[in-house]
């Protein structure tokens, strides 16, 4: 599946240093708006949450969380910047969660958070900037990139594809961004942060095994099994959409279409280490809820959100829809997006039918859908530039074609200056307001 099959030149080195400076300028702010706090306020998001929790394992040298990919991450920045810090002695992380409650916010996770927050804006930047990186290999590829004024163009569409969100019309109604849509970039939770650039390489290594070329080696399927088995661990919310429509897919193409299928990348590489991670999660996971399982209850979590449910996923996957109708025989031929919408359709199953039992208002299963419409507004992207990118030689169909992308690209504008809105709403509203993000 390589990210990259060819050697690194001096587009790639230019857009990895434009990368490492406009990431952590663009979204430093907002993310240490979302951490930071005092010494006795807590930010109303998931971040002392989660930074506790990575005390907490710290402090007892043991796995307390099923996804702790975020939170191993977070003590190995924590432990190399600790020396340029002022070091004090940490609070029991397990009295201040217990004193936190179920809702894990407040005081009580004041003193460890402040500990913590330098260490986590850190952490999720560099989650960040492995997002960017992939998703400018995967643009380079497809708009065929030869020139640095080519690496120039792509930065603001790679920024734009971090920040964007759904074209919140009704905000001016209920108030709310995020609330009742299907969110596309996340800002309040670190863990979806850090599973983001993994649900998209585990895509693309799904992807590797419907290819029509030879199986891959031992060393490519033991990378791949690592990436699965590292995107699960920061958060298996996409892969419990992927699996069934991997599974899907691939059972076609055995049977009905009788194209060929990479059985031994699918076996031993996604399915056996996806499954004895998801195993290992399920039981870690009802150990630390006490039992919470999920209940077939369509819409009960998003009906406790918001109303307009309709209005607002039309809103949310507006897009990728504009795109797909757009580009039609482009869009249907190609198989990496139309494998994107089964994840996504998948990932709906959950969003809007699922709930848990003792934590519904918890919304777990919302992360399904948020990450696999990520991965399809990318992949509905790749489409438009590979398909103008092969139409615009043919002069008889320029016309047709730039309207076509023009439509697209205002579409995607809509999203992006929605999420920039979002942005500055997050920003400027005091991280001490509860549901900052809703």
């Amino acid at each position: 599946m390589p990210l990259v099959q060819r050697r690194l030149d001096r587009c790639d080195l230019l857009a990895a240093a434009l990368l490492l400076a406009l990431i952590p300028a663009v979204f430093g702010p907002l993310l240490d708006h979302l951490v930071r706090g005092t010494s006795t306020t807590a930010p109303y998001t998931d971040y002392p949450a989660h930074n506790a929790f990575a005390a907490r394992m710290h402090q007892e040298c043991r796995v307390v969380l099923p996804h702790p990919l975020y939170h191993f991450a977070l003590l190995g920045v924590k432990a190399i910047i600790d020396p340029f810090t002022t070091h004090l002695p940490e609070p029991n992380a397990q009295a201040a969660i217990e004193s936190a409650g179920k809702e894990m916010q407040g005081e009580a996770l004041a003193a460890l958070n402040q500990q913590y927050a330098p260490a986590a804006v850190v952490t999720v930047l560099l989650f960040l900037v492995l997002l960017a990186f992939i998703l400018w290999f995967q643009i380079r590829q497809a708009a065929g990139i030869h020139t640095l004024w080519g690496v120039w163009l792509t930065m603001p569409l790679i920024v734009g594809l971090m920040l964007a969100a759904p074209i919140a019309l009704l905000h001016g109604i209920d108030g709310k961004f995020y609330f009742g849509y299907v969110g596309i970039n996340v800002w309040h939770s670190p863990t979806v942060l850090a599973a983001r650039p993994f649900a998209l390489l585990t895509f693309l290594c799904v992807l590797a095994a419907f290819r029509p070329q030879g199986s891959i080696r031992r060393p490519g399927l033991f990378l791949i099994a690592v990436i699965v088995i590292i995107g699960a661990l920061a958060k298996p919310s996409f892969l419990i959409a992927l699996l069934p429509a991997t599974m899907l897919a691939a059972s076609y193409r055995m049977f009905m279409s009788k194209e060929p299928v990479d059985r031994r990348l699918l076996i031993t590489a996604i399915l056996v280490p996806a499954g004895m991670v998801l195993a290992w999660q399920s039981k870690i996971y009802a150990a630390l809820t006490g039992g919470a399982h999920a209940k077939f209850s369509p819409l009960d979590t998003m009906r406790s959100m918001s109303d307009h449910l309709a209005i607002k996923f039309a809103l949310s996957v507006l897009f990728p829809v504009v795109c797909y109708i757009a580009w039609g025989d482009d869009a249907r031929r190609r198989f990496r997006l139309n494998f994107a919408w089964l994840a996504f359709g998948i990932g709906l199953g959950f969003t809007y039918l699922l709930a848990e039992t003792k934590r519904t208002a918890h919304g777990n299963f919302l992360w399904s859908a948020q990450l696999a419409l990520f991965v399809l507004l990318v992949e509905s992207t790749l489409c438009v530039i590979e398909s103008v990118r092969i139409r615009w030689p043919q002069a008889d169909c320029r016309r047709r074609t730039t309207i076509l992308a023009a439509v697209c690209a205002g579409v995607l504008a809509m999203h992006v200056g929605f999420g920039i809105w979002y942005y500055a709403h997050l920003v400027s509203t005091p991280n001490t307001v509860p549901l900052i993000y809703k």
